[in-house]
């Protein structure tokens, strides 16, 4: 089945949703008088008989049994009505804000276009005499209805997965038995669902990592209280505690990939770049060497840093990752604390980031391979009840992130293994296609520590 588009969620017929959800509620109501009166009625009468002979052995349980089975079948009806409630719900909600959201926009003078694959974009009919060209706010314009439309139709693709979810697992595939997982509401369900897909740790896929993210973003403190305290190590080991933080190069380096050809002179050059990354190698200059033969091999792929390592050998890294994340903590303690009144003294969760710095690499190895980077930290700051009714417990888990564009500025220069290389040198080298500019990015591995 291909993914639910506009058309679809346009086109369906929301009553017949509330037609179920009116049934499943007259049978909630039905099966909870059933079970009222076979726990008041029928199996008080049972228990309270004189059974003699095979009788006491079987029919007592026989009836304990069948009132056990009413109540079963109330709770899976209870939570098949909440979740099917729950969903008519947002369903509406979101069918209706997208017709508004497509008046607004044909108001503005744009014509939607179905992408059938769940997204749409929106268009400037184009009249007599219209070049087709846009102004950058027209450009601008578009974007943003599409923007707004594509994120609602996201959602009614997450509302429909989790309900199917939802009842697959209450209802439990077995018609002779009823009573599996109960929900009260889609909420319920999907922090089901995100404990599920925290068990998978490192083995989620992409999808199911995305999945996860977009049900804790969702989630309330308390909500995700409930699943940090599930399943911790599951959630930071599928990447929970990953950046949101969407870096970009500060420029563009040395500007566009082998827009030159190469003489003479580069191909030498060349050849003592190749000798530099050996030779740095033999004189200690691991990192630098590893980045710069990565660079001549222009491929141009990302390249992982090693930030563990970078935090154990270079001091100037660890002042900054530090800097960086003592001026939140005080600030990240008040935040959850306000969270765990708010919940009544249930365990919260909540996802804290700090904002990405520059700085300088103070080592000279790190500084050869990466110089001038940018550093953030990203994690939970979560609350959990003290002992005995005392002072709650503070906690943060988290991970130190580093960014850069492995290229060279017009003025710099280095010494390596007795060879001086300009700036301009090695600018030439991607200019000319001989070597390619790179991203490079690493996180630490997760780190713990009590915010007092």
């Amino acid at each position: 089945m291909g993914a639910l588009t506009y058309a679809d969620l346009i086109g369906v017929d929301l009553g017949k949703l509330g037609t179920a959800v009116t049934d499943w509620k007259c049978a909630v109501d039905g099966l909870k008088r059933l079970m009222n009166d076979a726990g008041s009625g029928l199996q008080k009468k049972s228990e309270g008989a004189r059974w003699a002979g095979l009788n006491a052995d079987v029919t007592r349980e026989f009836v304990g049994k069948t009132a056990k089975e009413f109540a079963d079948l109330h709770k899976e009806a209870s939570g098949i009505w909440s979740v099917l409630e729950d969903a008519h719900s947002q369903l509406t909600e979101i069918q209706s804000g997208v017709k508004s959201i497509v008046a607004q926009a044909q108001d503005d003078g744009l014509r939607l276009s179905d992408n059938f694959d769940g997204t749409v974009r929106f268009l400037y009919p184009h009249t007599p005499g219209d070049d087709g060209v846009r102004t950058q706010a027209q450009l601008d314009t578009q974007e943003a209805y599409a923007n707004r439309v594509n994120r609602q139709l996201a959602r009614a693709v997450e509302v429909d997965g989790i309900v199917k979810g939802a009842l697959a697992k209450t209802h439990g595939g077995d018609p002779y038995n009823a009573g599996h997982a109960q929900y009260h509401s889609l909420k319920d369900a999907q922090i089901d669902r995100a404990i599920d897909l925290a068990a998978l740790g490192q083995g989620v896929n992409p999808e199911q990592r995305a999945e996860l993210r977009k049900i804790w973003d969702g989630l309330s403190p308390e909500q995700r209280g409930r699943v940090w305290e599930a399943d911790a190590l599951g959630l930071v080991a599928a990447g929970i505690t990953d950046p949101q933080y969407k870096w970009k190069p500060a420029d563009v380096g040395s500007g566009k990939f082998h827009s030159r050809d190469p003489g003479y002179k580069d191909y030498l050059f060349q050849l003592e770049a190749k000798a530099m990354a050996k030779g740095g190698g033999l004189a200690g200059y691991d990192q630098g060497a590893r980045a710069l033969a990565h660079y001549l091999g222009g491929s141009g792929k990302p390249l992982d840093l090693d930030i563990d390592r970078m935090w154990d050998e270079d001091e100037g890294f660890r002042k900054a990752a530090t800097d960086n994340l003592s001026k939140h903590e005080d600030e990240w303690r008040e935040k959850a604390l306000k969270e765990f009144e708010k919940s009544g003294g249930r365990p919260v969760a909540i996802p804290v980031e700090t904002k990405a710095q520059g700085y300088e690499q103070g080592d000279r190895d790190w500084n050869f391979a990466v110089g001038h980077a940018m550093v953030n930290h990203s994690g939970v700051v979560s609350v959990e009840p003290g002992p005995h009714g005392g002072k709650p417990k503070v906690s943060l888990d988290y991970q130190v992130n580093v960014w850069d564009r492995y290229n060279w500025d017009d003025n710099t220069s280095f010494d390596i293994a007795g060879v001086t290389v300009t700036g301009k040198q090695m600018q030439g080298l991607h200019q000319t296609g001989l070597a390619q500019e790179f991203n490079m990015h690493g996180s630490s591995s997760t780190h713990w520590r009590e915010l007092k």
